[in-house]
């Protein structure tokens, strides 16, 4: 793999790293808002689901930021140290 072809590949694991983690954020936002309405019990089922349906995509999308940054890093790292060698 050449040189520029690496960097576009980092290029583009950065930058679906950077969308992941804006997800994740938007995701973890909606547990602060509070339902409108006057049935409590329609608020309360409402919550559950939203919690239940979004927990899964809220870790899915930590785990891809995290690995999408760490190879970032990695890959750098190594191209460095493979380019003084």
């Amino acid at each position: 793999i050449s040189v520029h072809h690496a960097k576009t590949l980092r290029r583009i694991v950065l930058g679906m790293g950077i969308s992941a983690t804006f997800l994740t954020m938007a995701l973890y936002s909606t547990s602060f808002i509070k339902p409108a309405g006057s049935d409590a019990d329609a608020q309360n089922v409402g919550l559950a689901v939203a919690k239940s349906v979004l927990a899964d995509l809220r870790l899915t999308t930590t785990i891809i930021a995290v690995v999408c940054f760490v190879l970032v890093i990695t890959s750098k790292l190594y191209s460095r140290y493979t380019a003084k060698v």
